[in-house]
């Protein structure tokens, strides 16, 4: 039996109330360190804004671009520490940053974890495919995103479960870029990109012509993809169309006057293109290319033997170019106002950079010998 329980409703007046006399006098202390408290806060902050302000204008190439985020200030490595892989595998090339922890594969099929602070955390485990060879990697908020050029596929890794799928695509996928909603591929052997569905790996859009031939480097500034055809000295633009908008460049097509343009890399105002050089072997550098127009606006040079590498990556300040057997080249972004250009390069121990990812403090490259190598 259910009890019932009758409310009555009173009238009820707020009243404030009145601080007795020692809370005044307790208000009265508190208040000076209050104030105190607020212009500390202040000045830290302006402090702050004033380093992050000279880091864009001092532009000191071994400068961490994460120091102000953390409160300490040191030099970034010159030479990379390096972890390995293990298992006698061939060397390492696409890699990719989760949010957490470093994706990388090796060049005989083989996919493996490490936790920022190097260790080994999951695998190496067998791509499908026969003798898979994977090319380039993306990560889309929940999974890694393999290109497979031996068998024309894509696989997607969970990176929580530990569940692998794969799809088939179009023929020889190069590198691979997420745009939010799909993986974008491009087809070095077709000189085709083409969207897929992150959800199911369904084909969502194309495949459309890059206007150029060997299609490899690819990326997403919001609105467009960017696609550098390498073997054509050009960069082509599409309109993604699955989130940001429109593309207004759709359709843009820019020669460059540089041989074999790769690695692509956006730094919120302009396109950053890496290059090879004549044959693939250097000397390198990269391009800037006008974001609003999609023009070409200068080229830097400076990675002098690429070694047929060549991807790039953006830290929020600067721009990192894995250049082969001249180990990572470091160039100033649109940032900066003054001189652009290479500010710096960094060992890699003799062993070949093949490319570059950014954890949100440091660099990270894949490097022969099974190895990854963090600066």
């Amino acid at each position: 039996m259910k009890t019932q329980i009758t409310k009555q409703h009173t009238a009820v007046v707020a009243v404030e109330p009145q601080p007795t006399l020692y809370e005044e006098d307790d208000m009265k202390t508190k208040m000076p360190a209050i104030l105190k408290l607020a212009m500390v806060f202040a000045i830290v902050t302006t402090l702050a804004l004033s380093a992050i302000s000279a880091l864009a204008q001092n532009a000191n190439p071994n400068e961490n671009p994460n120091q102000i985020a953390i409160l300490r200030w040191y030099q970034a490595n010159t030479v990379g520490t390096t972890f390995s892989m293990g298992g006698g595998h061939a060397s390492t090339s696409p890699i990719a940053f989760d949010g957490q922890n470093i994706w990388v594969a090796s060049t005989d099929g083989y996919l493996a974890e490490f936790s920022t602070a190097g260790k080994l955390l999951y695998g190496p485990i067998a791509l499908p495919g026969t003798n898979a060879y994977p090319v380039g990697m993306t990560f889309d908020g929940a999974n890694v995103w393999i290109t497979d050029i031996a068998n024309s596929l894509i696989d997607k890794f969970n990176v929580t479960t530990h569940i692998m799928t794969h799809y088939n695509v179009v023929q020889e996928p190069y590198f691979i870029a997420f745009d939010g909603a799909n993986v974008w591929v491009t087809s070095n052997h077709d000189n085709t990109v083409a969207a897929y569905r992150a959800s199911n790996g369904t084909l969502a859009k194309g495949p459309y012509s890059t206007r150029g031939s060997s299609a490899t480097g690819v990326a997403f500034d919001g609105k467009c993809i960017w696609v550098a055809n390498t073997d054509t000295n050009n960069v082509a633009i599409f309109d993604a169309g699955s989130t940001g908008g429109t593309c207004l460049l759709n359709g843009v097509t820019t020669s460059l006057p540089v041989s074999q343009p790769f690695g692509l890399a956006y730094d919120g105002v302009n396109m950053w293109v890496s290059y090879r050089g004549p044959s693939g072997t250097g000397p390198g550098g990269v391009v800037k290319l006008l974001g609003t127009s999609g023009a070409y606006s200068a080229t830097y040079g400076g990675c002098t033997t690429s070694g047929g590498t060549g991807t790039l990556v953006f830290d929020g300040a600067y721009l990192w170019e894995a250049g082969g057997y001249s180990g990572i080249c470091k160039y100033k972004s649109s940032l900066f106002a003054g001189t652009l250009g290479l500010v710096a390069r960094y060992s890699s121990a003799g062993m070949s950079v093949n490319q570059v990812a950014f954890d949100g403090a440091n660099i990270w490259a894949s490097m022969g010998g099974a190895l990854v190598a963090k600066f």
